[in-house]
């Protein structure tokens, strides 16, 4: 059996990186990103402490998830695995360290959680919208997960508005200057609302022009830069969607 305290002897980053991927796929049902952040905490504490089964994990997360419980629950016990599976993989001078835990063994085979097609985190997302939710998607395809770093194999997405950005070293390496957080090369899915501002270890895309304006259907959410062209219709425009700048009158 899996034993979570495991979790416990991987790297402060790795412990991190883990969390983060529990809230993104939290934040498929939960809206608010202060709930899924206590969520996905939630879902660590207890995966350490022993829950380490559907029957023993989903119920402590009742009372930030609805429905879909047992199906995180199995996703995140399986994830869980995974990330140490891979850690010991890429750093077998630490097997020692990662499986000294009393109970560690080595988890028989499994499907790879890292595998969730797409297609069906789409589908969960439209559930979460039937259900009045207007979440972001916030996953990572397989190939970027725990992807050290600065490699040129990367590539950036907007979360949100769905535009693609091929891998930019210098975008990267300017917005890790800003700060001393150590980016993660991936489109920030809060931005320009993240509450993290320069700490956050996202990528904020400041000044890079959005390619839909003006028919940009996120408006002043769009997490891309809208350029300031005054409407010539001012006071007398009846568009609610127009992405020209007005005069307050």
């Amino acid at each position: 059996m899996f034993d979570g305290s495991q979790l416990l002897n991987l790297p402060t980053d790795w412990q991190e990186k883990t969390k983060i991927e529990f809230r993104a796929k939290l934040q498929l049902c939960i809206s608010e990103f202060n709930v899924a952040t206590r969520a996905a905490n939630c879902t660590w504490d207890a995966l350490v402490a022993g829950a380490t089964t559907r029957d023993t994990l989903a119920p402590k997360l009742l009372n930030y998830l609805s429905v879909h419980r047992e199906e995180f629950a199995d996703w995140a016990i399986d994830f869980a695995i995974k990330v140490i599976e891979h850690y010991v993989k890429e750093h077998p001078t630490a097997v020692n360290s990662v499986n000294n835990a009393p109970n560690a063994t080595q988890p028989p085979g499994f499907v790879d959680p890292l595998d969730d097609t797409l297609d069906n985190l789409i589908r969960k997302q439209k559930i979460a919208k039937l259900q009045g939710l207007n979440v972001p998607l916030g996953v990572m395809r397989k190939s970027e997960k725990f992807k050290s770093e600065g490699s040129n194999q990367s590539r950036y997405e907007n979360g949100s508005n769905g535009q693609s950005l091929n891998a930019n070293q210098a975008l990267v390496n300017t917005a890790a200057n800003s700060s001393n957080v150590q980016k993660v090369p991936k489109l920030c899915v809060n931005y320009p609302n993240c509450i993290y501002g320069e700490n956050c270890r996202y990528i904020h895309p400041v000044k890079r022009m959005c390619k839909n304006w003006p028919k940009c259907q996120f408006g002043s959410n769009c997490n891309f830069t809208h350029p300031i062209v005054p409407c010539k219709f001012q006071k007398a425009c009846t568009n609610p969607s127009c992405n020209y700048t007005h005069l307050e009158m």
